[in-house]
């Protein structure tokens, strides 16, 4: 998910992940092993999930000042997501 962030920035990035969520918890099998549903973002990977979208606004925070111009930088904001 840091990809992500770090490709469209850090609110378009964190709203792609947000409608990621949303799509798994409307049904469709888009998390581990084709499932989706309410359960997985209430269960023991809700938080796991919920982190998707913080990495994603992190990475695509820090993209936006120019961490990702070189590859230490963009090493250190992805570790950073």
């Amino acid at each position: 998910m840091p990809l992500i962030g770090a490709s469209y920035g850090a609110r378009l990035g964190a709203l792609a992940v947000v409608l990621y969520l949303v799509d798994g918890a409307a049904g469709l099998p888009v998390y581990a092993g084709a499932t989706g549903g309410v359960a997985r973002l209430v269960g023991p990977t809700g938080g796991y999930l919920a982190g998707f979208v913080v990495a994603a606004a992190v990475v695509g925070w820090l993209a936006e000042r120019g961490w990702t111009r070189r590859l230490p930088a963009a090493l250190a904001a992805m570790l950073a997501g």
